[in-house]
């Protein structure tokens, strides 16, 4: 009995360290004069919970988004490449998801990249997403940070 508890626990608190641990999401940050406001966030998936691919904006590496995170960034204007690539040991996709948006100084965006059940594994979306949507479902994430 003792040992079916231990290993329970060891199994919950593993599977609790791929969570985003950072603050709950409160509020949506103004964008700056400048730049715009990006927001990418991650919706819960249990086979993939253990996976944390890294956001790329425009080439650059950014962070690693966890199952149930988000992520805040401040980009210049203009045509933008957002990105989310994993090694090929822990997500699936063989090739990045991609998702190139023209952005406007002073807008906020946000992103959501999802997982849909299909007939021979997973289908992984990073899409758009109106601020109401997005909003609502901020509001159970943690900053991946």
């Amino acid at each position: 009995m003792v040992n079916k508890f231990v290993i329970g626990a060891a199994c919950l608190f593993i599977l609790s360290a791929c969570s985003a641990t950072g603050p709950v999401f409160t509020s949506v940050e103004e964008p700056s004069n400048v730049n715009a406001t990006v927001y990418i966030y991650r919706t819960h998936y249990f086979t993939h919970r253990n996976s944390f691919p890294y956001v790329h904006i425009n080439g650059v590496q950014k962070d690693a988004i966890r199952d149930e995170g988000y992520l805040l960034y401040h980009v210049p204007p203009g045509k933008t490449a957002i990105e989310i690539i994993g090694d090929i040991w822990n997500w699936p996709p063989k090739v990045p998801l991609k998702i190139e948006p023209v952005l406007e100084s002073r807008s906020t965006y946000f992103f959501r990249l999802r997982f849909e059940p299909i007939a021979n594994g997973t289908r992984h979306i990073i899409e758009q997403v109106r601020r109401e949507e997005a909003v609502s479902e901020l509001r159970t994430k943690k900053l991946s940070k």
